[in-house]
């Protein structure tokens, strides 16, 4: 998930590039200039150009525009036509319509290298994040700022493959900045409100961290497998969100094993999706700024289907549950957080499961899952818990009801290790423990005494706090809410 935070940076970039309120106002009756119309360049150098920009007024790229993705993109390098100058597209010189292919090229083109700072990185990484190869995603946008209006054709993104993959083709970008466009686009949008940034004196406050709020900005992206979008103000050091951004994403198997398999384990086999075609999901870095050093990510509750694989599979044996070891199992998740930050490291916080809720009279597996993914060294540091309610179905009952017995998980995303014999060893210990001392509470420090296991249930080990509700119990909830409205009707 982290690299879809750096090329959502990547489009703000763009989305925002060659727009200058402040230095274009005066400028009213300016005509419309278009790069990249130069007879100079043959056919095929024509096609080879990266976009085409039109822009409403002749105005200057200033630099300070790409100070959202500084410090926060990786290895990402933007190329952008230079706007034409009356001068250049006026000549009357032949000579210089016969100028080299390659002069022409340099004048036409202005490139960017948007790079990390290691001054303003706080979380540092002793090794440098892999190199990993980048798809042209076809990118179009259409952007009104004040009296200027950007249109993006033809154009192309460069993004991580997995990102690519995860986001799909024909990527279209539309948006407004500053407040007069806001308000035209919201009247335009359905369903959308600019009250939060109607009034200036109701902006945020200016801080040493976030900035001084200098115009508003709103974003919205589709591509063939994601939407997003994007609202809050522009500031003298990046981008203050007023809402954390928001996301869709359609279940594709890219999804699984590029974003889902990096949060959670078990995720990673997902297969398909129950109810909806997407995902519901948000993006809020830290403390609401771009750039950040740390993005959180919450998806909302999901139905997956989770394929056969040996990581499942060796939990249903520990639970002997042979039945669900060879088959597809659904699986119904709360919902999923994480802090993702720049330096690879990826912490999960809890995710509750319910595993094979659909099966007949089943009510399925409850199990809980937590702990932090290194994804430059690639190495999984994670703890699997069984919950009592689920070991109560293996016979060991009458535990405490926030009791989780722990089981490490170590290896790497795409292959889990577990040490399923200490996990054997773990869950006799506990069913001795329970069984041996129900109704003889003195028999543990006699036990101990010895120099056994300590038989002590006044101290045992929980599970951190969950994210949000649990669905499943929501809708037992809601279901009891409809059966008693259906006893009141008929009393």
């Amino acid at each position: 998930m982290g690299f879809l935070a750096k090329a959502l940076l990547v489009l703000l970039v763009l989305a925002t590039a060659g727009l200058d309120p402040s230095g274009s106002a005066g400028s009213p009756s300016v005509p419309t200039y278009r790069s990249g119309t130069s007879n100079s360049l043959s056919q095929s150098q024509q096609e080879e150009k990266c976009c085409s920009l039109q822009v409403s007024v002749l105005s200057r790229v200033p630099l300070e525009v790409f100070s959202l993705a500084v410090d926060a993109v990786k290895d990402v390098e933007v190329t952008l036509p230079a706007p034409v100058s009356p001068e250049e597209g006026n000549t009357s010189e032949p000579e210089k319509e016969s100028e080299s292919p390659s002069s022409s090229d340099k004048k036409l083109k202005r490139r960017f290298s948007l790079s990390t700072s290691s001054k303003s990185t706080k979380l540092k990484s002793s090794k440098k994040l892999p190199v990993v190869p980048y798809k042209r995603v076809p990118f179009t946008a259409d952007v009104s700022a004040y009296i200027l209006r950007l249109y993006l054709r033809k154009s192309f993104l460069e993004l991580p493959e997995h990102a690519a993959l995860i986001v799909g083709d024909n990527l279209r970008v539309k948006g407004a900045l500053g407040m007069p466009n806001v308000a035209l686009y919201a009247d335009a949008a359905t369903g959308y409100d600019s009250a939060w940034c109607s009034n200036a004196i109701h902006w945020p406050a200016a801080s040493a961290t976030t900035g001084r709020p200098l115009y508003p900005i709103v974003l919205d992206a589709q591509a063939e497998h994601c939407k997003l979008h994007v609202q809050g103000w522009r500031t003298t050091t990046g981008l203050l969100l007023q809402q954390p951004i928001s996301m869709s994403l359609n279940f594709t198997p890219a999804l699984a094993k590029f974003a889902l398999r990096e949060m959670h384990p078990l995720l990673g086999s997902a297969v398909g999706l129950h109810g909806d075609s997407s995902l519901h999901m948000t993006l809020e870095p830290l403390q609401s700024h771009l750039p950040a050093d740390c993005y959180t990510v919450r998806i909302q509750p999901m139905k997956l289907v989770i394929g056969s694989n040996a990581f499942l599979s060796s939990i249903m044996g520990l639970l002997k549950l042979n039945k669900m070891q060879s088959t597809n199992v659904e699986a119904w998740t709360s919902t999923v957080e994480a802090d993702i930050f720049q330096n690879g490291q990826i912490i999960s916080k809890r995710m509750d499961a319910l595993l094979g809720s659909s099966l007949g009279s089943c009510k399925g597996v409850h199990i809980i899952m937590w702990g932090q993914v290194d994804t430059v060294d690639d190495v999984l540091d994670m703890t699997l818990g069984i919950p009592a309610d689920t070991l109560a179905a293996t016979g060991i009952k009458e535990l405490p009801s926030d009791y989780v017995l722990p089981v490490p998980v170590k290896g790497t995303p795409q292959a889990p290790n577990v040490n399923w014999g200490k996990a054997v060893a773990q869950l006799t210990e506990l069913s001795i423990k329970r069984q041996v001392t129900k109704g003889l509470p003195w028999l543990s420090n006699v036990i101990s005494s010895f120099g056994g296991p300590s038989l002590d249930m006044t101290d045992y080990p929980t599970a951190p706090p969950l994210v949000g509700k649990l669905p499943w119990e929501a809708q037992d909830a809601q279901q009891q809410d409809v059966a008693l409205g259906a006893d009141l009707i008929e009393l």
